[in-house]
């Protein structure tokens, strides 16, 4: 099957032999290209979709996966037609956006700061605000620290909690455990700078006693990381 992924003329050859390519039953086409490794590749098979007639819409299993390749907005079909997309969209019952979804299923930054315009986050919940901002700082593929600052300055809530008891601030520093090199941790602790210069509450404690710094000392990583944060926290 990995030579089906990676071939172009078989994806033209599977392409060519459905008749609706817009129907929800044919979303493993566009698993195809999610599962392209190669950018190039997936950007001539999404070209090639799209000159077959596909449409560009907000169906969760056929958009989002083509939004992980949109590093080079070059293609006039993709940057003409995020305008379209509805990041407010609500997903899950209401508790979570079509943004979120977006961030977690791999759109980077360049592409959140392209739909960002259309966001409005006065009409975000809590939980969905939650969501979104830890998808944020869980993403590999949100690099930049300018990109958290701007989701905040939409008008999210930057003290929001997780779900309960953790806020951002704190689940942005539990994640330090998951960084497997210094470049990760670099882009992690410049997203956490990002919380806290956007006001991020550094003192607040839990229903379990527990602070950023707390948290912070019980985890498990290098010596190097905790003077970083910490440094970042007092």
């Amino acid at each position: 099957m990995s030579a089906e992924y990676s071939n172009l003329e078989v994806f033209k050859l599977i392409v060519n032999n459905v008749k609706d390519v817009n129907a929800p039953s044919n979303k493993n086409i566009i698993n195809l290209i999610k599962r392209t490794n190669e950018r190039t590749l997936a950007q001539s098979k999404i070209e090639y979709l799209f000159d077959r007639g596909y449409i560009f819409d907000n169906m969760n299993l056929q958009i989002l996966p083509l939004l992980s390749f949109s590093e080079n907005l070059d293609n006039p079909v993709l940057v003409n037609t995020l305008a379209t997309i509805n990041p407010n969209a609500p997903i899950y019952g209401r508790k979570d956006v079509m943004l979120s979804k977006m961030i977690s299923e791999g759109a980077n930054d360049e592409t959140v700061m392209a739909i960002l315009p259309y966001f409005d986050a006065a009409n975000v919940s809590s939980t969905a605000t939650a969501s979104l901002l830890i998808r944020s700082i869980y993403s590999k593929r949100i690099q930049y620290s300018t990109t958290i600052t701007a989701l905040i300055d939409s008008g999210l809530d930057v003290n929001i909690s997780n779900y309960g008891s953790y806020s951002i601030l704190m689940t942005g520093i539990s994640s330090i455990n998951k960084v497997e090199n210094e470049e990760e941790f670099e882009i992690l602790k410049n997203k956490i700078a990002a919380l806290i210069d956007a006001g991020a509450d550094v003192s607040y404690v839990d229903n379990q006693g527990q602070s950023a710094l707390t948290i912070l000392e019980k985890l498990d990583t290098k010596k190097e990381y905790k003077q970083k944060i910490r440094a970042m926290l007092e």
